[in-house]
């Protein structure tokens, strides 16, 4: 790697660049080279504003999403596991009713398994999900 020089003049520099050097110099307007200097400080300064600014976006959207997710992972959950308790409940009516033999505690149980088994257990959430996009839903669990 080669080493910068500590003091940078025009005999390093037309060192460094070659023949195209000299005329590069001679033709350069000091003043236009702070003016570009101060112009590319502003953009690096816009440029750092805008990426903080994206980064904030992100990370609102990336704790909106983990929000969400625990709602509908909580969401699932009940809705499920009130299937399953309804479920196993029936099964239990179920298992007495054969031990009994019990034609009408059979003919319920079955009804109520096969009423469980037909509805779908997402049937309710297009409407939940549209709930959650409106501002002032309150969930009731």
């Amino acid at each position: 790697m080669e080493k910068l020089p500590i003091k940078i003049t025009e005999k390093t520099i037309t060192k460094n660049l070659g023949k195209l050097s000299k005329s590069v110099l001679r033709n350069l307007n000091p003043l236009e080279v702070l003016l570009e200097y101060f112009e590319y400080k502003k953009t690096l300064d816009a440029q750092k504003t805008t990426r903080k600014a994206i980064q904030a976006k992100r990370d609102i959207a990336i704790k909106s999403i983990e929000a969400q997710k625990e709602i509908l992972l909580d969401y699932f959950n009940k809705r499920f596991s009130e299937r399953k308790d309804s479920l196993d409940k029936f099964f239990d009516v179920l298992d007495n009713a054969i031990k009994e033999k019990d034609d009408k505690q059979l003919d319920v149980a079955l009804s109520g398994i096969l009423g469980i088994l037909k509805d779908n257990p997402l049937g309710d959430f297009q409407t939940f999900k549209e709930n959650m996009l409106m501002p002032n839903y309150k969930i009731e669990l």
